[in-house]
């Protein structure tokens, strides 16, 4: 009977490099590690919210819409005209959860906002299979439960004034992006960047009302490119491919 040692060494190496994570899980992987550059702009901006909501969206959106028809070159105008009320719905709910994050940022701590931005992945489970049927693992499961009751000691710890608003605004935001996340998992053959694109442009048009974009400093509109194109736009486009492939 041969001994371990010489069993263990037929045994077929183990494959080098590693597998890498599928493509999907790299998109996901990378739109988190964008989106979680935001504190260091909101921090670093000096403008007031809106005008650094209104700028933001202007060049995400734009950043969007310029990559979208760089992918679909000479078939963009039929893809815009067969959009239907689920790119809508993308819209609507990704530019609130874009208003209701930068918000938390800057009514609340980022640890408090990014805590409770952590569930995402879990409330848009939840959702999920609520919505279309979409049943969650059992691992998944454990985890929204504990990260549920980790938001609500939170938020009932909290005292009244800017740092509840802030949360509050951080909870919209993952409601929203869960919401638009399972729409998009829905109808996974609607293209979805121009629906991100537009957004972008939906909260600047929100944000122009109450904004003084001409105000502000040539650094800040800069940073406020930059928070556009790196943060948002990179964000959005590589969370667009990876949820639609990922299941909850």
């Amino acid at each position: 009977m041969p001994s371990s040692r010489t069993w263990a060494s037929r045994q077929p190496p183990p494959p080098w490099p590693p597998a890498s994570p599928p493509p999907a899980g790299r998109a996901a992987s990378a739109a988190a590690l964008c989106w979680s550059t935001s504190g260091l702009f909101v921090r670093g901006i000096s403008a007031d919210l809106m005008t650094m909501l209104f700028w933001r969206g202007l060049f995400s959106g734009s950043a969007v819409f310029a990559l979208f028809f760089f992918i679909e070159r000479g078939r963009s105008i039929a893809v815009l005209r067969g959009l239907g009320w689920p790119a809508l719905g993308v819209a609507l709910l990704s530019a609130m959860s874009m208003i209701a994050g930068i918000s938390a940022l800057r009514f609340t701590t980022v640890a408090d906002a990014m805590v409770i931005y952590a569930t995402v992945p879990f409330v848009t489970a939840a959702l999920a299979y609520v919505v279309i049927g979409e049943k969650p693992s059992r691992s998944t499961l454990i985890g929204s439960t504990v990260a549920l009751i980790g938001v609500g000691v939170m938020l009932w710890g909290a005292k009244m004034g800017g740092s509840l608003l802030g949360q509050f605004f951080a909870v919209l935001m993952t409601l929203g992006m869960a919401g638009f996340s399972t729409i998009m998992r829905k109808h996974r053959n609607v293209p979805m960047l121009p629906a991100m694109a537009a957004s972008a442009w939906i909260c600047s048009l929100a944000c122009v009302w109450f904004a003084a974009p001409l105000s502000i400093s040539t650094n800040d509109l800069l940073l406020c490119a930059a928070f556009g194109i790196v943060q948002n736009a990179s964000g959005l486009a590589l969370y667009t491919f990876a949820s639609k492939r990922i299941p909850a």
